[in-house]
């Protein structure tokens, strides 16, 4: 069986200084090990979407870009290394169109050999590219999940006819999107014990991989419909750009 995370509408362990190896599978280290390399120069952030999948672009009403979320989220997360430049697409015309799948429903294995077709090698030379797949359709017939990352993987899915259903307001919307981004980019970057243990036990032992904070965007019920919108109401209130929150930081600058 595939060894998959959820973001069920989004998908951490025990107070560890170090992976518990013997749970976590081996590629899931590697990629964190990968991603935590101190010799990593960027950060590139790809992103491709079906041709009726387009992203959310433009400004927020309060004035700031839509993916300085995004941005700003992973380079806060990885603030430890100060010279490692994030790239990050902020306009549909910077972005990766590819043709309409024309699913109702993808399989996993469908999934994975979109992204195993479409998304670069993870690493090339001091680069390290991450890939954000943007796709028509639901998971397995789920109406309910947003985005996904199979572990060990270097590429996310979200799903955006899923991310529409919530509904909201125009910047609400937005927010949703970005939120769901930033959620599964972190099951990939391995916070919360899917790869990069914790410093601090926060994890939520009911919804494992997850934090039991619920102002960060790692929280389990930012998965749901309802928990998500909240979320981006919550944040858009603020003007928040950096979504994810001090215990997973700190996380990052003890690995």
């Amino acid at each position: 069986m595939k060894f998959l995370i959820l973001a069920l509408l989004f998908s951490c362990s025990k107070n560890t200084s170090t992976s518990d190896e013997d749970q976590v599978p081996k590629e899931v280290i590697e990629l964190s090990q990968n991603i935590m390399n101190s010799s990593i120069d960027e950060l590139k952030i790809n992103i491709f979407f079906e041709s009726s999948a387009i992203p959310y672009e433009g400004n927020f009403l309060f004035g700031s870009d839509v993916w300085e979320v995004t941005n700003t989220s992973v380079t806060t997360l990885f603030g430890r290394f100060p010279s490692r430049v994030i790239t990050t697409p902020y306009a549909v015309s910077e972005m990766n169109e590819i043709p309409d799948n024309s699913k109702q429903s993808w399989s996993s294995d469908q999934l994975i050999a979109l992204g195993e077709s479409i998304a670069p090698e993870l690493k090339s030379n001091n680069i390290l590219n991450t890939s954000v797949i943007y796709v028509k359709g639901v998971f397995n017939g789920n109406t309910n999940i947003l985005g996904l990352h199979f572990s060990g993987k270097r590429y996310v899915f979200i799903f955006k006819d899923v991310v529409e259903s919530v509904g909201g307001t125009s910047d609400q919307q937005k927010y949703v999107e970005q939120a769901v981004v930033v959620h599964e980019l972190g099951h990939l970057f391995g916070l919360v014990n899917s790869g990069i243990a914790q410093a601090t036990n926060h994890e939520d032992k009911s919804h494992p991989h997850h934090t039991s904070n619920d102002e960060c965007v790692m929280y389990w019920a930012v998965e749901g419909s309802q928990g998500v919108l909240s979320f981006a109401i919550s944040v858009l209130i603020s003007q928040k750009l950096n979504l994810y929150e001090q215990e997973v930081i700190n996380d990052v600058n003890q690995y």
